[in-house]
């Protein structure tokens, strides 16, 4: 008799056991197509309502926190939500290099978006290694939204590909080098051989958030690969004196491209002190109506990687010996910046070659840009 109602306990255990692994699937969702209830915040269990559901379903995750080891893989148009930043947790325990807590294969037609989540990751991955979530493909409107990270050293959003959307109103506390990475596909090259689009949805826009360095801390956002992104209404705090520069965008070193263009606007930015503001070593775009507050030496950077690195090969001595560079700064507009009440203007950095690359009234225009209207704000996927 006891044998017996062991035997029971035991089935009953692992019955309740799989049950908490599997969705509860509601029809009746207001997401386009069905909503998958997943009553487990298990790697497995979650995973599990993914591979089941479909472009335009909804997956709600509980309440809790759970620990993986491993990537979520997502490949369809799905919004995964929480119950809200605190509430749904989920840390990333391995720390390979090569680590993405969630990995979005992203593609053109299916909208995909992750909200109301906390993610977290261990101090104990290398700086700029592993990803909170990383998105590839060709989606053209994703949207990540009322998010919390807690990256350490790691990215907490990298975006590699032909793709396009908003992260929207999400606070990156205690955030770290390369918060959010953006590089288009094929290195680049495609994205070159586009037009110019600035002020058009076709770029990431990063808006309404919240970066906070509390202890060191480099670049809330960075970018190269013809990389097109905008960067506007969102606070930058650098509370200690260890942060280089907060906002960055790559140029052409030596083989993959270098950012196409930027759009950065309307920030407000907060330090003890950044060497540099805004680092910009490549490609063209707008910057206005920024406030510094705090120990900034240089509020804005404009500088030219071939025309300081070294070459001996060369008959000047540098990658580069005639303007213009490969993908260097040009037809680039600043205006209406303020440093702690002041003007802020460009510094040209004196490195090599570079102020005999990059010109005022040639390669940059400390004037408004002739024709230019920004995206409508919010962003439409901001709602």
């Amino acid at each position: 008799m006891k044998s017996r109602r062991i035997l029971i306990n035991i089935i009953f255990q692992s019955c309740w056991l799989l049950a908490a692994c599997l969705p509860f699937i509601d029809s009746g969702s207001l997401f386009s197509g069905k909503t998958i209830y997943v009553r487990s915040l298990s790697l497995f269990a979650v995973q599990h309502a993914v591979n089941q559901a479909a472009d335009g379903d909804t997956i709600v995750l509980p309440k809790g926190q759970a620990e993986w080891n491993d990537s979520l893989s997502i490949s369809s148009g799905i919004h995964l939500k929480g119950q809200g930043p605190g509430n749904t947790v989920i840390s990333q325990t391995e720390t390979d290099g090569s680590a993405n807590l969630v990995y979005i294969a992203g593609k053109q037609g299916a909208p995909f978006m992750v909200s109301a989540i906390t993610f977290t990751a261990p101090a104990s991955i290398e700086p700029n290694q592993s990803t909170s979530i990383f998105i590839a493909g060709d989606c053209k409107n994703f949207r990540i939204t009322n998010c919390a990270f807690t990256a350490q050293n790691g990215h907490s959003i990298n975006i590699r590909g032909y793709t396009y959307g908003v992260i929207d109103h999400c606070d990156f506390l205690s955030a770290a080098q390369e918060v959010i990475v953006v590089f288009d596909g094929n290195n680049g090259e495609d994205s070159w051989l586009r037009p110019l689009s600035l002020g058009t949805q076709d770029a990431v826009f990063v808006e309404d958030c919240t970066f906070d360095f509390q202890t060191k801390g480099d670049h809330a956002i960075t970018s190269n690969n013809g990389a097109r992104y905008v960067f506007r209404y969102n606070t930058i705090q650098s509370s200690r004196d260890t942060n280089s520069t907060q906002v960055d965008a790559h140029g052409n070193y030596f083989a993959d491209r270098g950012t196409f263009s930027v759009e950065i606007y309307n920030n407000t930015l907060k330090s003890g002190r950044s060497w540099y503001g805004l680092y910009i070593r490549g490609g063209t775009g707008v910057i206005f109506n920024n406030t510094f507050t705090g120990d900034y030496p240089n509020p804005i950077v404009f500088t030219c990687y071939r025309a300081f690195v070294e070459d001996a090969g060369t008959p000047c001595g540098y990658v580069a010996c005639s303007w213009p560079a490969i993908d260097q700064i040009h037809d680039f507009h600043v205006w209406n910046n303020v440093c702690n009440e002041a003007p802020a203007s460009v510094t040209v950095l004196d490195r090599g070659q570079d102020q005999l690359f990059v010109q005022k009234g040639r390669d940059y225009f400390e004037t408004p840009l002739a024709g230019y209207t920004p995206f409508v704000y919010p962003h439409p996927l901001n709602k």
